[in-house]
Protein backbone atom coordinates (compact mmCIF):
# COMPACT_ATOMS: atom_id res chain seq x y z
CA UNK A 1 0.00 0.00 0.00
CA UNK A 2 2.88 2.50 0.38
CA UNK A 3 4.24 1.83 -3.14
CA UNK A 4 3.85 5.22 -4.58
CA UNK A 5 3.28 6.30 -8.26
CA UNK A 6 3.62 10.10 -9.32
CA UNK A 7 0.81 11.96 -9.96
CA UNK A 8 2.45 13.96 -11.94
CA UNK A 9 4.45 11.52 -14.30
CA UNK A 10 2.48 8.18 -13.54
CA UNK A 11 5.90 6.38 -12.98
CA UNK A 12 6.67 4.67 -9.55
CA UNK A 13 8.57 7.25 -7.15
CA UNK A 14 10.18 5.91 -4.16
CA UNK A 15 8.91 9.21 -1.90
CA UNK A 16 7.43 12.25 -2.66
CA UNK A 17 9.88 15.45 -2.65
CA UNK A 18 9.90 19.08 -3.16
CA UNK A 19 9.92 18.62 -6.84
CA UNK A 20 7.17 16.17 -7.52
CA UNK A 21 5.07 16.86 -4.34
CA UNK A 22 1.90 13.84 -4.74
CA UNK A 23 2.29 10.08 -5.17
CA UNK A 24 -0.73 7.73 -5.00
CA UNK A 25 -1.37 4.17 -3.56
CA UNK A 26 -4.55 2.34 -3.70
CA UNK A 27 -6.67 4.90 -2.38
CA UNK A 28 -3.91 6.46 0.09
CA UNK A 29 -1.65 9.52 -1.08
CA UNK A 30 1.27 10.44 -0.14
CA UNK A 31 1.72 14.46 -0.37
CA UNK A 32 4.85 17.01 0.63
CA UNK A 33 3.69 20.15 2.02
CA UNK A 34 5.71 22.66 3.34
CA UNK A 35 3.64 23.77 5.93
CA UNK A 36 3.24 20.03 7.10
CA UNK A 37 7.09 19.95 7.95
CA UNK A 38 7.48 17.90 4.46
CA UNK A 39 5.61 14.50 3.37
CA UNK A 40 2.92 13.18 4.99
CA UNK A 41 0.63 10.10 3.91
CA UNK A 42 -3.25 11.01 3.41
CA UNK A 43 -6.68 9.61 2.77
CA UNK A 44 -9.40 12.30 1.62
CA UNK A 45 -12.69 10.62 1.42
CA UNK A 46 -15.83 12.11 0.30
CA UNK A 47 -19.35 11.81 -0.81
CA UNK A 48 -22.18 13.74 -0.95
CA UNK A 49 -22.68 16.14 1.91
CA UNK A 50 -19.62 14.84 3.56
CA UNK A 51 -15.61 14.50 3.77
CA UNK A 52 -13.19 12.36 5.79
CA UNK A 53 -9.60 12.94 6.32
CA UNK A 54 -7.30 10.64 7.64
CA UNK A 55 -3.43 12.14 7.72
CA UNK A 56 -0.64 10.11 9.26
CA UNK A 57 3.28 11.38 9.66
CA UNK A 58 5.79 8.41 10.65
CA UNK A 59 8.19 10.86 11.82
CA UNK A 60 6.06 12.00 14.94
CA UNK A 61 3.90 8.64 15.38
CA UNK A 62 1.10 11.17 14.68
CA UNK A 63 -2.14 10.68 13.00
CA UNK A 64 -5.15 13.25 12.74
CA UNK A 65 -8.51 12.48 11.65
CA UNK A 66 -11.28 15.10 10.79
CA UNK A 67 -14.67 14.99 9.01
CA UNK A 68 -16.85 17.88 7.68
CA UNK A 69 -20.27 18.68 5.76
CA UNK A 70 -19.10 19.87 2.46
CA UNK A 71 -20.80 19.80 -0.82
CA UNK A 72 -17.85 18.30 -3.12
CA UNK A 73 -17.24 20.76 -5.70
CA UNK A 74 -13.00 21.65 -5.42
CA UNK A 75 -13.83 25.19 -3.63
CA UNK A 76 -15.20 23.48 -0.58
CA UNK A 77 -12.22 21.24 -0.20
CA UNK A 78 -10.88 23.08 3.03
CA UNK A 79 -9.88 20.16 5.32
CA UNK A 80 -6.27 19.86 4.29
CA UNK A 81 -5.56 23.55 3.87
CA UNK A 82 -7.38 25.11 6.44
CA UNK A 83 -8.98 22.82 9.08
CA UNK A 84 -5.47 19.99 8.76
CA UNK A 85 -3.03 22.99 8.66
CA UNK A 86 -4.86 24.61 11.98
CA UNK A 87 -4.50 21.67 13.80
CA UNK A 88 -0.86 20.80 12.94
CA UNK A 89 0.36 24.26 13.11
CA UNK A 90 -1.65 24.20 16.86
CA UNK A 91 0.12 20.61 17.68
CA UNK A 92 3.56 22.34 16.71
CA UNK A 93 3.03 25.41 18.29
CA UNK A 94 2.72 24.16 21.65
CA UNK A 95 5.37 21.48 21.47
CA UNK A 96 3.25 18.51 21.32
CA UNK A 97 5.18 17.30 17.85
CA UNK A 98 8.47 16.06 18.34
CA UNK A 99 9.87 14.03 15.87
CA UNK A 100 10.96 10.41 16.72
CA UNK A 101 14.35 9.53 18.01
Amino acid sequence: MTSLVSKKTGLPIPDVTAADTDGFSLGLARSYITVFDGAFWVYEGETWGTRALIAYWPQYDLVITMSANSAVADANNQLIPTGLASVFAALKDTGAIVANQ
